[in-house]
């Protein structure tokens, strides 16, 4: 008992949330993963207004962990539970979409970011609340990888941030 006691209060206080003036960050843990979302700013461009959204995946574990990614399908990787009228996953189009092989050494960071949109004026959406999801499917090797495409359609592996409030 004393060893697990000790990797919890560890893990415990690794996931303690902190707020910032221009960041919320939210975080939450599953299986050795802390997953992350950090509300940057918003912009507009071509009628739309834009939330850019850094995400932060931490493997806090001893292990190294594999995982498989899109190479820029936001949508299949991240989602957000919020109504679908007031904020959507932005796809972005790309001519190399494809699945790969993402690796997490042991106590590593891996930074990578989304954009969710609306044609809402972002003042209407202050006070809202949604969580970010991260689709979290582990593969051994590349060729593992590949074949996933199915579970990444699924989204039943994902590992939610805390709720985040808009302001």
């Amino acid at each position: 008992m004393g060893k697990n006691y000790f990797i919890f209060t560890l893990l415990f206080s690794f996931v303690i949330d902190s707020c910032t003036q221009k960041h919320l960050i939210v975080k939450k843990e599953k299986a050795g993963l802390i997953f992350k979302a950090e509300m940057e700013n918003w912009h507009r461009e071509d009628g739309f207004n834009y939330l850019s959204i850094k995400t932060i995946l931490i493997n806090n574990s001893p292990d190294t962990i594999k995982y498989v990614n899109m190479y820029c399908d936001s949508d299949k990787i991240y989602v957000i539970d919020i109504d679908t009228k007031k904020l959507n996953i932005h796809w972005k189009e790309c001519d190399k979409n494809f699945l790969e092989l993402h690796i997490l050494f042991p106590y590593e960071k891996e930074y990578s970011g989304l954009e969710a949109l609306t044609q809402e004026d972002t003042f209407k959406l202050i006070g809202e609340k949604f969580r970010v999801g991260f689709n979290y499917i582990a593969a051994k090797n590349n060729e593992d990888a590949r074949t996933k495409f199915d579970s990444l359609l699924n989204q039943k592996h994902l590992i939610w941030s805390d709720t985040v409030e808009i302001k």
